[in-house]
């Protein structure tokens, strides 16, 4: 899963170098560093965990931090790969509210309950062994 970021304030651009040994995703697998500025930029879970470390205020002279914007879900996301029942499971087993109908009536379609589960943070899989982040 891949989400849209940004900086906040408008200060200068930043490149950030993988921690040594980073074994996370990459957005792009040939890049050797993180170039993030005030443009939105799709950046993977784990890229953008290593750009909010960096942000840090013990790494920068000034408080800066992330705009969040769209997330594109993964054809192979493995919620997209289980029914609606399975979901309302998942949502249950979590603790999570029920996605499973739009405030004005009628049943939300799949891809639109996994993408309000992936906006609001859930990382999990539908596997009783993860939780949400």
């Amino acid at each position: 899963m891949n989400r849209q970021v940004c900086l906040r304030s408008g200060r200068e651009p930043l490149q950030i170098a993988y921690p040594e040994g980073f074994s996370g995703v990459k957005f792009d697998p040939e890049s050797t560093e993180i170039n993030i500025s005030r443009e939105m930029r799709l950046l993977s879970q784990d890229e953008i965990a290593v750009v909010e470390r960096y942000l840090d205020p013990k790494n920068l002279p000034y408080k800066q931090s992330l705009n969040y914007g769209a997330i594109m879900v993964d054809q192979d996301d493995p919620l997209l790969q289980i029914d609606h029942d399975a979901l309302n499971q998942v949502e249950k087993d979590s603790s999570l509210a029920s996605t499973e109908f739009a405030i004005g009536g009628g049943r939300r379609s799949l891809y639109e309950r996994v993408l309000i589960l992936r906006e609001s943070g859930f990382a999990g899989n539908g596997s009783k062994s993860l939780s949400p982040a």
